[in-house]
């Protein structure tokens, strides 16, 4: 395996055991139900370019805020990198002033991260990849946008 990959993988996995062990008060007084679930979302930029495809989104971001889940998960939005390294420091200020656009047109209250090195790219190439980590089945499951109504069901149902 290149040192590249290896570098991927181990970022991947420090960010979920650090995501995965956060259960604070907060969580706990949600209720137990809530603390079998956690959810990695991965958008990447261009898939924002698509109506429809941000309309799905904003309906699922909704479902997570009316059901008190924004703890129980994490966003990270990708987006391609641009050749020029000179201006790159230029372009993430940029992308993060859209993702905070992003965040409050559409009433999101949880964490989205802006994967400034291309880490996560891999997992959502246009489109928006959702990653559903159920300890109670002991199940991982990925889920690609849009989100049919059978999906939507599994996700949200109740333990």
């Amino acid at each position: 395996m290149k040192i590249y990959g290896k570098r991927i993988l181990f970022t991947l996995f420090m960010v979920l055991i650090i995501f995965l062990t956060h259960a604070d008060s907060d969580s706990v007084k949600t209720g137990r139900k809530f603390l079998n679930k956690r959810f990695l979302l991965i958008i990447d930029f261009g898939y924002l370019s698509c109506p429809l495809c941000v309309q799905s989104l904003s309906e699922f971001t909704g479902m997570i805020n009316k059901r008190g889940l924004e703890k129980s998960i994490l966003g990270i939005l990708t987006f391609e990198r641009e050749g020029d390294e000179s201006g790159f420091e230029k372009y993430i200020k940029i992308m993060e002033k859209r993702l905070r656009g992003f965040i409050i047109g559409n009433k999101i209250k949880f964490p989205i991260i802006l994967d400034r090195y291309g880490v996560f790219k891999n997992f959502s190439k246009n489109s928006t990849t959702l990653i559903f980590f159920n300890y109670r089945s002991k199940t991982i499951k990925k889920y690609i946008f849009p989100l049919n109504k059978v999906q939507i069901k599994e996700i949200f149902q109740e333990e």
